[in-house]
């Protein structure tokens, strides 16, 4: 029985290569490949990190997911706008601290060296 060594090693997880032997995979747009190499190990260390009870659960839980129109743009507008405040307001609160220790570091070495020894 022949053993192939990227299987093993993992760099061929999907068997990807048996998809695509020696031609391009197709288009830009939809790389059914990509979605395998992405998806595929990901799903695999999901369900090998997880006990059966909690792999099962989160897939039920996964039909409740669904794409609902609860929100508008004005919130999301709202949102943005926040977010852009905190930022802006931990921005100015960082660039003041940097000039305080800046400050302070200047002044300690310009004490150190004002002081003269007397021999």
């Amino acid at each position: 029985m022949r053993v192939d060594i990227h299987w093993l090693c993992g760099r061929d997880s999907l068997g990807v290569r048996r998809l695509c032997p020696g031609r391009r995979p197709p288009g830009p747009f939809y790389q059914p490949t990509e979605i395998l190499i992405i998806y595929g190990p990901a799903l695999g260390a999901f369900i090998a990190a997880n006990n059966g009870k909690a792999t099962k659960a989160t897939f039920k839980a996964l039909s409740k997911l669904k794409c609902t129109n609860k929100y508008d743009k004005q919130i999301y507008m709202d949102l943005m706008t926040l977010l852009y405040k905190l930022l802006n307001k931990a921005r100015q609160v960082v660039f003041l601290i940097l000039v305080i220790i800046n400050f302070m570091v200047i002044t300690k070495g310009a004490r150190r060296s004002c002081r003269t020894t007397v021999f």
